[in-house]
């Protein structure tokens, strides 16, 4: 079960791995993080999430609720978040990010949390994030109706009815 080909399932693993996470995040909460297994546990977590994110599809990721997404843009801005899951995120976030990332990967693009240290995550934050500005252009231009600047048929040719009907056979032959 090294290498999951099954469509679907790896985002399936990535949603309950997340929300392991979240469990875990809000347990925390309540204790003391200074227990080693505790730490080992929640490593152990962060790696194999950063696995299954790097082999994830951009499909994979339409599962997940905007709860989900936070939370794993929230791993980002958080110092204490093992590098090789800030990588994963990143580079989930360039393939399939929306806007609500935006924040988390500019405060990584300008260097802060993980890249204050690591360079690396910096210049991966400034992709993606050009990565996520793009898309979010995009789907502002999806909703721009254009029309063109000089119509390139009469207007009798662009309202022609769909059906042929008895009161219409006439005005079509007439068109034609």
């Amino acid at each position: 079960m090294s290498h999951l080909t099954i469509p679907g399932l790896i985002g399936s693993v990535i949603f309950a791995l997340t929300w392991i996470c979240i469990t875990e995040e809000k347990t925390r909460e309540k204790r003391s993080r200074t227990d080693l297994n505790n730490r080992t546990m929640q490593n152990d977590i962060d790696k194999k999430l950063a696995r299954k994110l790097m082999d994830a599809e951009t499909t994979d990721f339409d599962r997940f609720d905007k709860a989900r997404r936070l939370h794993l843009s929230k791993l980002l801005s958080k110092p204490d978040t093992h590098v090789d899951l800030v990588r994963a995120v990143l580079s989930a976030w360039e393939r399939a990010g929306d806007r609500d990332a935006n924040p988390f990967v500019a405060k990584l693009a300008a260097g802060q949390a993980r890249a204050a240290t690591n360079p690396d995550i910096g210049k991966q934050a400034r992709e993606c994030l050009l990565a996520l500005q793009e898309r979010a252009a995009q789907e502002n231009n999806a909703g721009t109706l254009l029309r063109a600047s000089t119509p390139a048929h009469t207007p009798e040719e662009l309202l022609r009815p769909a059906f042929d009907t008895p009161s219409n056979l006439e005005a079509n032959a007439q068109l034609l």
